[in-house]
């Protein structure tokens, strides 16, 4: 399990379950954004959470490096990313998040295909990391999306966050989601729309 902090209410099935799912949203999401180290008043970092004890050593710390070094460390973390060891996978997405738009191009389409891998805390990680991107990472919408359907209460919630995080460009895959199968992608697609309108109210 990702140490995305408290998981998010169970979502149940109807209209009106829904509907009083969101309306009990607020508090809680701005806890867990907080919990996080996601406060939209402070700099995104997806590695500011705890880390676990023991965490593999990765290279670098996404400081002060440019240029050949630094395309050579996206590099090693997105080759981490298909690591044999979760731990490991998990760790090289967290990093990503920290260099952030730093780490070019790449990164993006990396963490998008780690959104699938089958450790939820690898999943979690990477959904956080992408919405470090914001606007950036438009491209992992309809992924994030998917993954507001995941069976793991972290990786639902780590989704919902970074396409918070990523905002507008998310916007009409949200409104899509409305009607979606899954129930769990409708209710939390719900949530985060409710969430943009509040932010875009107090802007």
């Amino acid at each position: 399990m990702s140490p995305a902090g408290a998981p998010r209410e169970s979502c149940k099935t109807g209209a009106s379950a829904g509907t009083k799912a969101v309306s009990r949203m607020g508090g809680f999401w701005q806890r867990l954004r907080a919990a996080l180290g996601r406060d939209k008043d402070a700099p995104q970092q997806a590695g500011s959470r705890n880390r676990p004890a023991g965490e593999p050593a990765l290279p670098g710390g996404g400081r002060g490096r440019s240029g050949a070094a630094a395309d050579r460390e996206v590099q090693k973390l997105v080759q981490g990313l298909r690591h044999a060891d979760p731990n490991v996978r998990a760790a090289a997405a967290r990093k990503l998040g920290e260099l952030g738009a730093r780490a070019g191009p790449s990164a993006v389409p990396a963490l998008v295909e780690a959104l699938a891998d089958e450790d939820d805390g690898v999943r979690s990680s990477a959904a956080l990391s992408l919405g470090v991107f914001g606007v950036q990472a438009a491209a992992a919408v309809p992924a994030l999306v998917k993954a507001l359907g995941d069976p793991d209460d972290d990786v639902r919630s780590s989704a919902g966050i970074a396409l918070e995080d990523i905002g507008p460009p998310a916007r009409a895959a949200l409104t899509e989601a409305l009607s979606h199968p899954n129930s769990l992608v409708r209710t939390e697609a719900a949530i985060i729309l409710r969430q943009l309108e509040a932010e875009g109210e107090d802007a």
